[in-house]
């Protein structure tokens, strides 16, 4: 017993009165060749009916019946009907099924106001025709397009925000931020959906100036009630500045979807309404994104791999509110630049379902900018390192090699000064090792409390100013248990390399042994291998291995 509603039908009126009866369907057609359609049925538990209709299930699929494929759920109940009437109520045809499914029903209903749905307590949609007729692009974009009559009754139930437009107000040298937030507000005015919010977050530099010089701009004044200032009071010069405003600005949304812009990007008025379409046809999704136009960016499609540091999604990506907070947010402890590739390989990691739209951006004023790699803030060494810092947080992505690699090039790239960074951010490490998305959700790391990946770092900066000593007791702080589920094993990897460099060999050794056996991916890297000999041969005769020196003799090469 109860009401069953086939997914493609929607409710417009109560069915409250309907429960005066044993069971409820409604005709489908007009007379004489009309049935009765089984995607709306109200019926009490035990039905006479029902029990006569499922017990004729047992002849489905005979051959008689083989080409009439709505037979058993549309022919037959109303044959039922037919011999025993007063088993059920039959509705006229207008009451859940019209229009129909045919060509002529589906443009009254999708694009026509000829229709006014006084008579329908339920219409529906016939989603299987629908995909094979022109209209198969159906979704919520076309509640804002003024189609048909239905599309516009439906227009009342589209979320609003749907859509929120994250701003952060950041200025870099020489660039006029009025400028920037008027073209990125201007870009959200012209989109074709209507159901959006835009948060300008103030960062600290001249912000509120600028939003108060651009709030009476022509273009804009008629959405300005969709924009918001917000001043969370973040330090210009704190770590991971543009991280934390962004997670400011996403908690206060409101929007199920977010999209940053900060005037890098000109949006296609189209964005959100293809968008729009994607989520209806799929409301699993919670990434959404394409190739930059103009042939500047060509974002592989997900599918086939993470995303990568060549070819980055670009920042004006929607992503759903929900799959943020799943994450923790952007991570600020990273060097200002790489956060948004570091939030989209966590993304990919934990498997969002993501779609690549076929409209383009376009890609405005510069042809390389930070959002597009982060070389543009940092210099080449230190965008290096800080690519590097962003593939050990994802240990799950990127293969043993690929960060051992890393793990290297942290070790002797690193600048002093970004040494000397790391090491003071690890100074308040704490020993219980709290999980990091409660606190990168509310602005990512603070100055008093650092998080596991920024021990690691600081760990690494420090063997590569080879005071090892230092190394291992940051390392220690955490402790190996916490290890395992964030970095799994490559704090471990470092901690037994700086052990055996102070000649704790045997300590070096267990570690490395158990390494071997815990992660094989491990146990077959050269470089692992490597230091595995080193850790031995220092354990046996307490001293550096011999380098293998290869030497031609004759034509034959002799160790």
């Amino acid at each position: 017993g109860g009401i069953y509603l086939d997914i493609d039908v929607i409710t417009l009126r109560p069915f409250d009165d309907l429960m005066n009866f044993e069971v409820v369907m409604g005709q489908q057609g007009l007379p004489p060749a009309n049935g009765l359609c089984n995607a709306v049925i109200a019926a009490r538990p035990n039905a006479t009916f029902l029990r006569k209709w499922y017990d004729a299930y047992r002849n489905f699929g005979r051959v008689q019946h083989a080409n009439n494929w709505d037979y058993h759920s549309v022919v037959l109940p109303n044959k039922l009907a037919s011999e025993d009437p007063d088993l059920i109520e039959q509705l006229p045809f207008r009451s859940f099924h019209w229009p129909m499914w045919d060509t002529k029903g589906l443009e009254l209903m999708l694009a026509s106001y000829g229709y006014n749905y006084s008579d329908n307590r339920a219409v529906h949609t016939w989603n299987s025709a629908i995909k094979h007729s022109k209209f198969h692009d159906l979704g919520l974009h076309w509640c804002f397009e003024c189609r048909s009559t239905l599309m516009s009754m439906l227009r009342a139930y589209v979320p609003d925000p749907l859509f929120s437009v994250v701003v952060p107000c950041q200025a870099k040298a020489g660039e006029a931020l009025e400028s920037k937030l008027a073209s990125a507000l201007g870009n959200v005015a012209l989109q074709w959906i209507g159901a959006w919010e835009a948060l300008v977050v103030d960062g600290g530099e001249g912000c509120g100036e600028a939003f108060a010089s651009i709030e009476m701009e022509q273009r804009l004044e008629p959405h300005w009630s969709r924009v918001r200032l917000l001043s969370p009071g973040v330090d210009p010069d704190s770590v991971g500045h543009r991280a934390r405003l962004l997670n400011e600005g996403i908690r206060a949304a409101r929007g199920l979807w977010v999209c940053v812009l900060s005037g890098a990007f000109d949006l296609g008025p189209g964005y959100f309404s293809e968008a729009g379409r994607v989520m209806s046809q799929d409301p699993m999704v919670q990434l959404i994104y394409s190739d930059v136009g103009g042939g500047v960016l060509s974002v592989p499609d997900l599918s086939e791999g993470p995303p990568s540091d060549k070819a980055p999604l670009p920042e004006p990506t929607l992503f759903s509110r929900s799959a943020w907070q799943n994450v923790g947010g952007f991570f600020s402890a990273l060097p200002e630049g790489v956060e948004d590739f570091d939030f989209w390989l966590k993304l990919f990691e934990t498997g969002v379902r993501h779609h690549k739209l076929s409209t383009a951006y376009i890609y405005r004023r510069h042809l390389i900018s930070f959002l597009r790699t982060p070389q543009q803030r940092l210099s080449i060494s230190e965008a290096k390192v800080a690519l590097a810092m962003v593939a050990t947080r994802h240990p799950l992505v990127y293969s043993a090699v690929q960060l051992i690699e890393r793990h290297h090039v942290i070790l002797g790239e690193a600048s002093e000064e970004m040494r000397s960074n790391l090491t003071r951010r690890s100074k308040h490490a704490d020993s219980t090792s709290r999980a990091p998305a409660a606190n990168e959700l509310t602005g990512g790391a603070d100055d008093t409390q650092a998080t596991a990946h920024e021990v690691y770092w600081a760990a690494l900066a420090d063997a590569g100013r080879e005071d090892f000593d230092a190394a291992v007791e940051k390392l220690d702080v955490v402790g190996p248990g916490q290890w395992a589920t964030r970095l799994r094993w490559q704090p471990r990897l470092l901690r037994a390399t700086c052990l055996c460099m102070l000649d704790r060999s045997d300590e070096a050794v267990t570690e490395m042994a158990d390494l071997g056996r815990e992660y094989p991916e491990l146990a077959v890297v050269a470089r692992f291998q490597h230091l595995r000999r080193e850790c031995r041969h220092r354990s046996r005769w307490g001293e550096p291995a011999p380098r293998l020196d290869v030497t031609p003799v004759g034509g034959v090469a002799e160790k």
